[in-house]
């Protein structure tokens, strides 16, 4: 009997039931900063034009115009 409600409970434990989001939240200011980031040329992405993006996505363009900007630093 434990073990069955174990296997019932357990699943709603995952992160999206405790609460936490894969998605950065749309009021986030750092989406501002990545949109400047693209317009300076740093990266090129499609992800920003529908929101919310995840926030691997997030840090992905993070660490895409991180590489660029080390390889350009006069970008900036």
């Amino acid at each position: 009997m434990h073990r069955k409600f174990l296997f019932i409970f357990f699943p709603l434990l995952s992160s999206s039931a405790i609460g936490q989001n894969v998605n950065v939240p749309l009021d986030y200011w750092g989406y501002r900063f990545l949109d400047r980031l693209e317009t300076k040329g740093l990266f090129k992405t499609h992800d920003l034009r529908t929101l919310p993006i995840s926030r691997k996505t997030f840090a992905e363009l993070i660490r895409a115009a991180q590489k660029k900007l080390s390889q350009q630093p006069n970008l900036f």
